[in-house]
């Protein structure tokens, strides 16, 4: 729980309002639909012309933009955020930074090793 606090702290962006200590509840309700079908004459829907889906005109009924959907993001966090969700992104995080640890690491030794075998030969 700590470990997760301080990766909250250190990744703003990885900020969810999910529980995780809470157990999945069974049976939840993830969604609904809220459909209108209207059977009207020929003369009136000739009067009142719709578009098609969300088009212009947009009337009768009006047709809101939706909410909630995946916004694409040019920051890479973000991004790995809203794929990955949040313990995912911080167990993508740690292993990135330790990845990259190891690498530089190697390359420093590397780059190292011969220096000291030099000071140890003169």
């Amino acid at each position: 729980a700590w470990f997760i606090d301080r990766m909250r702290q250190c990744f703003p962006w990885c900020t969810d309002d999910e529980n995780p200590t809470e157990k999945p509840k069974e049976n939840n309700v993830v969604g609904w639909i809220q459909l209108s079908i209207e059977l009207v004459p020929e003369a009136l829907a000739k009067s009142m012309p719709v578009g098609s889906g969300r088009s212009a005109p947009n009337e009768y009924p009006f047709l809101s933009p939706p909410v909630g959907r995946f916004q694409f993001s040019l920051n890479p966090f973000y991004t790995c955020y809203r794929i990955l969700g949040l313990k995912q992104c911080i167990r993508f995080s740690c292993c990135l930074c330790v990845t990259l640890s190891a690498v530089i690491g190697v390359l420093l030794l590397y780059q190292m090793i011969p220096v000291l075998l030099a000071n140890m030969l003169i």
